[in-house]
């Protein structure tokens, strides 16, 4: 990054005398210590508001065009409304963040650094050392105890699959300053602005590193002076200081992650292995994620998002599961955002690097799906709250009877969609059954693997005329279902609050007396028609009305009519006969065998060891 070992001493420059009244107006008291201790007060106590600096930062923004560009006039202008050290450092900050661009052709190479302050203020351009030489020299001008800091960084070049060992050169320069009584990180390079993803500098002014935490700075510096870790490990200014070895290994957390002081469990190290699946669950600590995704890559740079998965859970945690498809290495990228879904974007958050190690047998993909499966508030879609996080659920048997609660009276559709093949009439596969606040969906998966369950909402007590995406569910069939689709359902079907009883498939066979049930509260009349005629079907005192009738021909439907009117026959159900069809089987609500939801602690007494499997198995 352009960083060499120049140094420039105080006594280069001399400040010019101050006017005796102006002195006398602003004192400024400058303190003098060079042991470096770790502060006893957080970047928030010290500054409990940015804006307490903003008469510093306009005078610091606002240098007339007749101000000399030479160290000691400048220097001498910025310093004159300041009345503390702390006022100072922080003018020389944002003056040199405001004004110096970074030098691209100097990082690509093109040509070699030149960090004389001078130089550097005549052209307005460096690369790191030739910020923090500046920053230092004006600080030495008016005795504020300042160093030059070089070593490791984790910056826009940082490769995570390029390991830093002793033998890695130092690639970056930032300043430790003195005030207050404490030693303080200035890193005015990258509170400059900050280089895209085309590889081109972006003026962008930030507070973010002007005198950020040590144990956040640790992050992305690692302090290596003159290649000697022994001498500088003091320089991080922590009261334990890491290795070489371990700042190497950690996962770097992007400014996101910092800001939202976003954990992640257990994985802190950012190369991972596995022979099966990794989990790793993310939780910011300062402020709610309302979603969190991530993008998965191989060394080519191919798409393998199919292959994670991302789930909600209690106390704002999200739970991402990745699966290596194949045993070579991939990018993990995990991205968060604390705004409703329409109110903001993703900011990245931090990367992995894992690798797929011993991987046998084809893996089943999760449906394309970014961010979290579920809904963050599904009651504004008619469903009750409890199903913010049954987002995730399990079939060994290829059949599935979901229960989902509802609020008000909206209305619902749905729809199944397989990870990899296409479903033949697909609406067919679902069946549902409305009681008082609830909605069953009986599911037959025609495939093993994965599904996703889409369901869609209308409110009955609004103008809305079109249907709203609520929400995705996720669904791992580890075996298909013996038995074929459900025959085909209307809007009145709903409305009349049916319940299909028998036959339980959409499949009849031909030419074959077969008896019809369904169940119904609201019914006046019921019938079955087909081409070899109608029967009318004969209620009792239960709500059911049945029929029994010989099927037609192969190929031929057979409709179930109804209505609460009686003599007005809408359309219910609608079967086909078949020549040799499966064998039929009574359709009824079918209880889950198990669910296992995980029990949390309140957010207070959060653990992550506490995290239990979250996914619901419902056969």
């Amino acid at each position: 990054m352009g960083c060499s070992d120049s140094k420039i001493e105080e006594e280069d420059y001399i400040l010019p005398p101050t006017d005796p009244e102006t002195e006398a107006r602003n004192p400024v008291v400058f303190t003098n210590n060079a042991n470096p201790e770790p502060p006893k007060r957080s970047r928030s106590q010290l500054i409990p508001s940015i804006k307490q600096f903003s008469e510093i930062d306009s005078h610091a923004r606002s240098v007339p065009d007749d101000v000399k560009l030479t160290p000691p006039t400048l220097v001498k202008y910025l310093v004159e409304p300041c009345t503390r050290d702390l006022d100072v450092i922080r003018v020389f900050y944002v003056w040199i963040c405001s004004n110096i661009r970074y030098d691209v052709d100097v990082y690509n190479g093109k040509k070699s650094p030149s960090n004389a302050p001078q130089t550097v203020l005549n052209k307005k351009l460096a690369v790191c050392q030739g910020y923090s030489e500046l920053f230092a020299l004006f600080c030495r001008m008016v005795k504020i105890p300042v160093k030059v800091i070089t070593g490791h960084s984790k910056g826009f070049a940082y490769n995570a699959n390029r390991r830093i060992t002793e033998d890695t050169e130092t690639n970056h320069a930032w300043n430790a300053v003195y005030t207050q009584g404490e030693w303080r990180f200035i890193e005015c390079t990258w509170g400059a602005g900050r280089m895209n993803d085309d590889g081109k500098w972006e003026k962008a002014y930030t507070d973010r590193h002007f005198m950020q935490d040590p144990d956040k700075f640790i992050n992305a510096h690692f302090p290596l002076l003159e290649n000697a870790e022994e001498n500088s490990s003091k320089w991080q200014i922590l009261k334990e200081p890491i290795t070489l070895e371990e700042f190497a290994s950690r996962i770097k957390l992007y400014e996101a992650a910092q800001d939202w002081d976003v954990d992640f469990h257990p994985h802190k190290h950012v190369q991972l292995e596995t022979k099966d699946v990794i989990e790793i669950f993310v939780r910011a600590k300062n402020v709610p994620l309302t979603d969190v995704g991530a993008h998965m890559y191989d060394r080519e740079g191919e798409a393998y998002d199919t292959y994670l998965m991302v789930q909600r859970l209690p106390n704002h945690v999200f739970k991402l599961t990745v699966k290596p498809p194949k045993s070579t290495k991939y990018k993990i990228t995990i991205l968060g955002r604390i705004s409703p879904e329409n109110d903001g974007g993703y900011a990245t958050l931090v990367d992995y690097m894992v690798e797929g190690q011993d991987i046998s047998g084809p893996i089943d993909p999760f449906p394309d799906h970014f961010g979290a499966w579920g809904v963050r508030d599904p009651t504004k879609f008619g469903i009750d709250g409890s199903m913010t996080y049954r987002t995730v659920f399990a079939s060994d048997s290829g059949r599935m009877s979901l229960p989902i609660k509802t609020i008000g009276n909206s209305r619902f559709t749905h729809k199944l969609v397989h990870a990899e093949k296409a479903i033949e009439d697909a609406d067919d596969f679902i069946i549902r059954e409305f009681q008082k606040n609830l909605m069953v969906l009986h599911i037959r998966f025609p495939f093993k693997g994965f599904y996703t369950l889409k369901i869609y909402t209308k409110s009955n007590s609004s103008d809305q005329k079109m249907f709203t995406h609520a929400t995705n569910l996720l669904i791992d069939c580890h075996n298909p279902a013996d038995i074929g689709p459900f025959p085909k359902t209307f809007a009145e079907t709903d409305r009349q609050e049916c319940i299909l009883l028998e036959p339980g498939e959409k499949d009849v066979p031909a030419n074959t007396e077969v008896a019809f049930t369904i169940e119904s509260p609201i019914l006046q009349c019921a019938m079955v028609k087909s081409s070899s005629g109608s029967t009318k079907m004969q209620g009792n005192n239960k709500n059911e009305w049945s029929a029994t009738v010989t099927t037609p021909d192969p190929g031929e439907k057979i409709t179930i009519y109804g209505s609460e009117t009686p003599d007005r026959y809408l359309a219910l159900y609608q079967f086909r006969s078949e020549k040799d069809p499966l064998p039929s089987t009574r359709a009824k609500i079918e209880t889950p065998k198990s669910q296992t939801q995980s029990e949390f602690q309140s957010e207070d007494d959060f653990e992550f060891k506490n995290l239990a499997d979250s996914n619901l198995t419902i056969d």
